[in-house]
């Protein structure tokens, strides 16, 4: 109603409805539209201090991680190859007790059990941190406003389905390089269902459960028929042809493998699967939380999340984080006369993923018992869900970059030293 509009008083009886009136006064301004966001995105000196201060945990965990990589292991792999070249200059049968990992050189490129899950793991997490990239890059770049709500995760699924052309010539590239792998068909599909089912599984009974409890925050029919659309339409045909380039590139390694698998020495229980996976996962998951924390505050709370800039940063380091904890933990398991480094390289850094769903649930717990009274078990049912699918995703991502740093690792390594 115009401004200065005032209602006459209602009498209302019992079992009758109030007719409720608003007004609006409009105020001519010189602010551009690009810029009257900025008083509602502004930040408190809370949120400064909380984001810088991540941003602080994150680079001091990268740094002392990188100072374990340059200066422990780095050193330790020099020593290896000066030891090396020592014993070749003396004698043409050299002895290489000393260097455990050299021992391994006809082993290390061994195809790992369960090949066809790595591979279709591998492609899934290469096509989300392509998809997630190019999104930065057009946040950054200050493509995504807040008026348009919801359009950075129509984006997303938009650019996860035109980057499944990158997933499946990961996927490709990585089962293609051992020549006796046969179920390349299987592989192309696994690659563009399998993860996909997961996720869409998943959003289809929580939006269902919406449908039946009659929220208006359940997703329309027709949305999802869009979804199917993007997924058997775009996903799958882009996933055959990145397929076909990945069979046609495969990895090279620089070693064949033997045809007998060399015996496993007992590893002490502190260099185990399990135990490695949680320290990194621990690890990673400090250099992020409280980020993540904010995030689910704020979703919580009907606020803007639009911090960018820190994002990057955190992701950034996290990226980084990755990196270094899958190359420390592959030295520790070639030093050991171990050469499944494969699925350790991959499980080590996703593990992040695990303390992240476990850690934010519990967060969201306490949260919702704090700030709300009375939450019902289907809200908290369907955050849950979310964040598990989001969990999953940077798990994915976390392997993703692990494998790529340890088999770029294992190849310098072994691609300068001569196969016994």
């Amino acid at each position: 109603n115009p401004a200065g509009f005032r209602a006459a008083p209602q009498i209302v009886g019992e079992g009758q409805s109030i007719r409720m009136t608003y007004s609006v006064k409009w105020v001519e301004t010189d602010n551009k539209w690009a810029t009257r966001w900025d008083s509602i995105l502004e930040m408190d000196g809370y949120e400064h201090e909380t984001n810088w201060s991540s941003i602080v945990n994150s680079l001091l965990l990268s740094l002392l991680l990188g100072f374990i990589v340059a200066v422990v292991l780095l050193r330790s792999v020099k020593n290896d190859f000066a030891a090396l070249r020592e014993l070749e200059a003396e004698d043409f049968d050299y002895d290489t007790s000393n260097v455990n990992w050299k021992k391994l050189s006809r082993d290390v490129f061994r195809p790992p059990k369960f090949l066809f899950f790595l591979s279709v793991f591998y492609g899934n997490g290469s096509q989300l941190l392509a998809m997630l990239s190019v999104q930065m890059v057009f946040a950054l770049l200050g493509f995504y406003s807040p008026s348009n709500r919801g359009s950075f995760i129509t984006y997303s699924m938009v650019g996860y389905a035109f980057m499944a052309v990158v997933g499946g010539r990961a996927a490709a590239r990585l089962y293609g390089s051992f020549p006796d792998m046969e179920a390349r068909r299987q592989l192309v599909l696994a690659t563009a269902i399998l993860v996909p089912s997961i996720a869409f599984g998943t959003f289809f009974v929580v939006n269902f459960t919406l449908w039946v409890k009659g929220s208006s925050g359940a997703v329309p029919f027709l949305t999802l028929l869009y979804i199917m659309f993007l997924w058997f339409g775009i996903t799958l045909p882009l996933t055959f042809l990145g397929s076909y380039l990945g069979f046609k590139q495969p990895y090279e390694w620089p070693i064949k493998h033997s045809k007998i698998p060399r015996m496993i020495p007992q590893k002490s229980c502190f260099l185990s699967l399990p135990t490695l996976a949680c320290f990194s996962g621990i690890t990673l998951y400090s250099m992020t939380f409280i980020q993540v924390f904010s995030i689910v505050q704020k979703i919580w709370l009907h606020q803007f999340v639009y911090l960018w800039g820190f994002l990057f940063l955190s992701g950034a380091c996290f990226a980084i984080g990755c990196t270094e904890i899958a190359i420390i933990c592959t030295y520790l398991t070639l030093s050991n006369e171990d050469y499944r480094w494969w699925w350790p390289s991959f499980i080590v850094p996703a593990a992040s993923g695990i303390f992240m769903f476990f850690g934010t649930v519990i967060y969201q717990a306490m949260l919702t018992r704090e700030l709300f009274d009375g939450i019902q078990f289907v809200t908290m049912w369907m955050m849950t869900s979310y964040l598990f699918m989001a969990c999953l995703a940077i798990s994915l991502i976390a392997g993703c970059i692990g494998f790529c740093s340890s088999a770029w690792f294992t190849n310098a390594i072994y691609s300068r030293c001569k196969p016994e």
